[in-house]
Order: structure tokens, then sequence, then C-alpha cells
């Protein structure tokens, strides 16, 4: 008799925190916009231009800007999908090389671009603090030009990353690392971003 007063005593707790979790989680769900500045570092890029010739100048580290929107599933999991770059698609900057090859000098410009869509975990500690990872698949494309002669690349590849935030009741400021991998040694984008809730 005792084991049935304690199993329905259990039954009767879970039945009655049920309604409240599923209320609270409630709340938690929506949609979320975020938008901010990076840092895109091409990993070996200058290394890679020195296999084709001379390089006088080489720049494999440019500010860039990135947008994403996503869906909370609860306080811990949600899904997004976004929009990164640098700053050459608004006509300011690029990242630049010079090559001089058997007398012949090429000045070059990178672009590059990506589409990630993935999920994004988080980790709330205390009140306002929080840790969070981001991971899944980026749609990436690198535009490279030189004069008259412009030549594209594309591809899909995994991309994680790392960082932390503060929260209020609306909005948040997230710092985070993030690796995008592509066909050679991938982009390490350190980025600051502003986070609004829906």
């Amino acid at each position: 008799m005792k084991n049935k007063t304690s199993l329905a005593a259990f039954v009767a707790a879970i039945t009655l925190a049920f309604p409240a979790s599923a209320e609270e989680n409630s709340e938690t769900k929506g949609f979320y916009f975020s938008i901010g500045l990076n840092q895109i570092a091409l990993n070996n890029y200058c290394e890679s231009a020195r296999a084709v010739g001379t390089v006088t100048s080489c720049s494999d580290s440019e500010i860039g800007v990135e947008g994403k929107v996503g869906y909370k599933f609860n306080d811990y999991i949600g899904a997004e999908a976004g929009i990164i770059g640098n700053l050459g698609f608004l006509g300011l900057g690029g990242f630049e090389t010079t090559i001089v090859d058997q007398g012949r000098r090429a000045e070059i410009k990178l672009d590059v671009f990506s589409f990630p869509i993935g999920f994004r975990g988080k980790l709330p500690l205390g009140e306002n603090f929080y840790l969070t990872g981001a991971g899944g698949v980026h749609f990436w494309q690198y535009e490279a030009s030189s004069g008259f002669n412009a030549l594209s690349l594309d591809g899909t590849d995994p991309y994680y990353g790392v960082g932390a935030g503060y929260q209020t009741e609306s909005i948040s400021f997230r710092l985070e690392w993030t690796r995008y991998q592509d066909d050679d040694d991938g982009a390490d984008v350190i980025s600051g971003n502003l986070v609004i809730n829906f």
C-alpha cells in the first residue's frame, strides 16, 4: 500500500507540474533577430597566394557584418539562418592582394559571403549571463576580381562556434567565435551581436 501511495503521489506531482512547465516554456518560445559587426580572418589565405607568385601585399583579415533570424523552441535551443560577409558587397574595402609573377602585376580583390543555417544552444548562468554554442552548415561564396577578370568559387561546409552573452527582458548582447569551414582552411570569425527577441 505504501508503494502504491508513493507512486500515486509521484504521478500526481508530475501531472500538476506539467501545465506550469508547459506554460513557462511557451513564454520562452518565439522569434529573434540579431545584427552585428565581425572580424573575418581567412586562414592561410596569404600563404596560398605566395604559391602563385611574389606577394608584395596581402590582407587576410577584414571587417564584416552579419544578420540572422531565429526561432527559440525553449530556453535552451533554437534554430537560425542568416548571412555574413565582408563589407566588399557595400563597396567598402575587401581582401586585397598584390602578386607579381614573371614581371606581371596583379591586384586582386576578394569578397566573401556565407549563408549559415543551423541550431543554437544556450546555457543560462544566473539571471542575465549565458553561454552559447552554434553549429550547422553554411553555403559560402568567394568572389575574386582583378581588372576585367573575375572568378567565383562556392561550396557547402559545416560551421561551429561558441560564445557568451548578457541578456535583459527583450534584448541581449552576444560575443562569439565561429569557424566556417571551406574547401581549404576555412575562416575564423569573431563577432559582436545585438539580439532582439520578439
